[in-house]
């Protein structure tokens, strides 16, 4: 007979960790390494595939375990997710078995197999914690109606099914507060490792200045005002020494599409596309930018996001260009330790970029005291016995 593990073990859904490098993965790996400071067994797990180059389906990046369940040799997409499902909640009743407590963080899902991930959980006593980092209702607002109709349903329920919920915004806890008023929460704003980034040291491959943007190619129309307001920047101020590079994740077709519309732009010459760099070689870019830029519009969807980049952006030392929305006008000062446009158009951006390259004392403030905050606000280490009391709470 065995026996029990007095410590307790949290399962926490990736999405290819540790091979995607995606701000999802990162925010849960950070999650991870809090839990693991407050002695907490940590496991990344994905219903998704490894990579076609290799053959393990478990293993340990940086301390944090890792798991896949798809079976790649089974040719049906759909029996493939069913397998994932039911292999992981054979791995979650052996972890039963051997821990005390078992604890599973789970994010964006179909809300019903969310659903039907509950009630195994309320029959087995595993507690199933809601992980949420979108308002997805108005992620897909615009989307099918099957889309629209899977994102109703889980912002609104999925609150309910679980026995707490780690929260991204302070928007989506006073909505979740609406259709729950007796459920745990906890705000965990966007993370990031500071020891981690700064251990990261060296020159990129760009030897002229340049403001940079990350992201996803789903965020085609803040990518198309990033292109125009530099543009703008580049035909109004004449400054052309200055680039522009788009560090972007996405489809082929999508990289091809965008491309045609640099080439139609007179500052084409300056802007640089970049995808799949490895985590140091991103790092290194921030940190060699003039500014960085986290345009964010007047969305229910902006509104409720906390952009992992930002805290990454401030643990980087550059300047930050944003706009006042959601938590980020919250939690950041203008000319403090942010430069806010006024707006969200290409014109405020324009000058912003200006501003911020030519007044070098705007620049060191806002530098230094995104830092602080950084040190102060987005480590992932201040929110190791937060996350403790609040699991020990459930």
């Amino acid at each position: 007979m065995h026996s029990k593990n007095n410590k307790s073990v949290v399962v926490i859904w990736s999405d290819g960790f540790p091979f995607k490098l995606t701000a999802f993965n990162e925010k849960n790996s950070l999650l991870a390494k809090a839990l693991i400071l407050a002695g907490y067994r940590v496991i990344l797990t994905s219903k998704s595939s490894p990579p076609c180059n290799s053959n393990a389906y478990f293993g340990i990046f940086e301390k944090i375990q890792w798991r896949f369940f798809i079976q790649n040799q089974i040719q049906s997409r759909l029996v493939r997710s069913m397998v994932a499902v039911f292999s992981e909640m054979k791995f979650l009743l052996t972890l039963k078995k051997n821990f005390n407590k078992v604890y599973l963080v789970g994010s964006y899902y179909p809300f019903t197999v969310f659903l039907f991930y509950s009630l195994f959980c309320l029959i087995f006593n595993i507690r199933l914690v809601l992980n949420i980092m979108e308002w997805h209702i108005g992620v897909y607002r615009n989307s099918s109606i099957q889309k629209r109709i899977n994102a109703f349903l889980f912002d609104k329920y999925a609150v309910k099914l679980s026995k707490g919920t780690i929260a991204i915004s302070e928007f989506i806890i006073s909505n979740l507060k609406h259709y729950s008023h007796n459920y745990k929460f906890i705000f965990i704003p966007a993370l990031t490792d500071i020891e981690k980034i700064d251990a990261i040291q060296g020159t990129n491959q760009f030897s002229f200045p340049y403001v940079l943007y990350c992201g996803g190619l789903g965020y085609a129309e803040v990518i198309a005002t990033i292109i125009d307001g530099f543009e703008e920047y580049y035909k109004r101020y004449g400054n052309m020494n200055i680039h522009l590079v788009l560090i972007l994740h996405g489809k082929n077709e999508q990289f091809r599409a965008l491309m045609d519309i640099i080439l139609q732009t007179l500052s084409s010459k300056n802007v640089h596309l970049l995808n799949n760099l490895p985590f140091r070689d991103l790092i290194r870019h921030y940190k060699n930018a003039s500014a960085l830029l986290i345009p964010m519009r007047d969305t229910l969807q902006d509104k409720a996001r906390y952009p992992q980049k930002i805290a990454e952006y401030a643990a980087c030392k550059r300047p930050i260009i944003s706009n006042a929305v959601g938590q980020i006008g919250f939690d950041f000062k203008h000319k403090s330790d942010i430069y806010f446009m006024p707006s969200y158009t290409s014109a405020d951006l324009a000058k912003a970029i200006k501003e911020v390259i030519e007044d070098k004392k705007i620049a060191f403030t806002i530098t230094e005291n995104a830092r602080l905050k950084a040190e102060t606000y987005f480590d992932y280490k201040l929110y190791s016995l937060p996350l403790h009391n609040f699991l020990k709470n459930l």
